[in-house]
């Protein structure tokens, strides 16, 4: 299936589900649910007393914190969580 929102006008969808169909979401920013404010608020506070991404993620999974697909933190995810919740 192709998204009405990126087939040029074009879909393979039937008539009524194409009129259904608004446009393509993706995945929503870390942040967004229920619960992921908090963890955020748990990032801040030791990047605001000089720790690095590294040693944040460390201390997450240390407390039990995972992702959404229920990984393991990292560095560069605590990075760019860090840097859209500035935006």
């Amino acid at each position: 299936m192709v998204c009405k929102a990126h087939s040029g006008g074009q879909s393979r969808h039937p008539r009524g589900a194409r009129e259904r169909i608004r446009a393509c979401e993706g995945r929503k920013p870390y942040g967004d649910r229920d619960g992921e404010q908090v963890v955020i608020e748990r990032m801040r506070e030791p990047q605001a007393q000089g720790f690095t991404e590294r040693g944040i993620a460390r201390e997450l999974n240390q407390e039990g914190h995972a992702t959404r697909l229920r990984g393991q933190c990292h560095g560069v995810t605590v990075k760019r969580v860090l840097k859209r919740a500035a935006e």
